[in-house]
C-alpha cells in the first residue's frame, strides 16, 4: 500500500497535544535511527524545540522529520536558535515551525510544494495531475537512469513523508490522492503570494498581481467575467469549477 511505502506511520488527531505526548511524537520521528549516545547529546535541545511547537501535531511532525536528517549538536542548536522563530505570523508559533521545515527542503521540493498554493484549501489533489503540472513547469529534473514521472513520484513521496502533503489515499486502481493541511496551505500561499493567484466564487473584483506565473480560476463565471490577464510571465492557467 502507498501508506506503507511512504512510511506514513504516525496518524495523530489535530488537537493540541500535552507536553508528554508532544515529546513522545517528536522523539519517535527525530531519534528513530540515532544511537543512544547521540540521543543523550540532543535530547535537551529537542525538548526546547518541541516547546516552540505549542503542542500542534503538524508542527511537531514537520520538525521531527526535519531533525531526523540533522546529525550533530550544532545543527540542532541552529534550528532551536533560528531567527525564524521570532517571526510574527498569524498562526503564532505554528507557521515559523513549518517555515523552518520548508527552508531545509532542496530547491526542487520547494518549487513543487509552493506551487500547491494554486489549489484551494481542502482540495483533493490527484498525484498524477500534480506530477504533470510540476513536469510542465520544469520543476522536475530527470535523474540519471530515471524518467521524469518516476522522479515526480519520488518528489511526491518525499513531500508526504515530511508532512507537507497529508491524507494520502489509494483507491486500489492506482488513483492516488492527497490533501494539504490548512496551515500548510497558508504556508504555501505566504511563500508563493507573488507567483500563484487563485480565484474562487465570491472574490469580487479580480486584482491579479502582474508578477504571477500561475493562475487558477475555480469558478468559470468568474473567469469569463474577467477582462483579460495582464501578467508578464504566465506559465500556468487552470480553469475549472471547484
Amino acid at each position: 500500500m502507498v501508506t506503507r511505502r511512504m512510511a506514513a506511520t504516525f496518524v495523530q488527531p489535530m488537537g493540541r497535544l500535552s507536553e508528554e505526548d508532544s515529546w513522545h511524537l517528536f522523539q519517535r520521528l527525530a531519534f528513530g535511527m540515532k544511537r543512544t549516545e547521540e540521543r543523550a547529546q540532543l535530547e535537551a535541545i529537542g525538548v526546547s524545540i518541541v516547546k516552540k511547537c505549542g503542542g500542534v501535531p503538524l508542527a511537531i511532525k514537520a520538525l521531527g522529520n526535519l531533525m531526523r536528517l540533522k546529525d550533530n549538536e550544532d545543527q540542532w542548536i541552529a534550528v532551536k536558535e533560528s531567527e525564524i522563530w521570532d517571526l510574527r505570523e498569524e498562526a503564532s508559533k505554528i507557521l515559523p515551525a513549518l517555515r523552518l521545515s520548508y527552508t531545509n527542503l532542496s530547491p526542487h521540493l520547494k518549487q513543487c510544494f509552493a506551487f500547491c498554493a494554486i489549489f484551494p484549501k481542502d482540495q483533493v489533489m490527484m498525484r498524477e495531475e500534480l506530477i504533470a503540472l510540476w513536469m510542465a513547469n520544469g520543476f522536475i529534473s530527470c535523474r540519471r537512469e530515471m524518467n521524469l514521472h518516476v522522479t515526480g513520484i519520488e518528489i511526491f513521496n518525499e513531500l508526504v513523508g515530511r508532512s507537507f502533503l497529508q491524507e494520502v489515499e489509494d483507491d486500489g486502481f492506482g488513483n492516488i490522492t492527497c490533501k494539504m493541511h490548512d496551515l500548510m496551505h497558508d504556508l504555501a500561499q505566504s511563500i508563493a503570494v507573488q507567483e500563484c493567484y487563485m480565484s474562487t466564487e465570491g472574490d469580487g473584483k479580480l486584482e491579479i498581481p502582474k508578477t504571477v506565473r500561475h493562475v487558477a480560476f475555480y469558478n468559470k463565471s468568474v473567469a469569463s467575467s474577467s477582462k483579460g490577464l495582464k501578467v508578464l510571465s504566465l506559465r500556468s492557467l487552470l480553469l475549472r469549477n471547484k
